[in-house]
């Protein structure tokens, strides 16, 4: 996953943070966007939304 890669990589550099590996396989997670149907049609929503569907894809 390209957002929990570029998190991970640039956390150690903040402090005293150890990255490690999860020696087991990780099921999928769904993860789900609600937004209220005012804000649907906003343009800076709209732009917020498309950043988080490309990082969690």
């Amino acid at each position: 996953m390209q957002a929990m890669l570029a998190l991970s990589t640039g956390l150690p550099t903040l402090g005293r943070l150890i990255v490690e590996h999860v020696p087991a396989q990780m099921p999928a997670v769904k993860i789900s966007l609600i937004w209220h149907r005012q804000q649907h049609h906003d343009p800076a929503h709209a732009w917020l939304r498309e950043q988080l569907r490309g990082l969690l894809a």
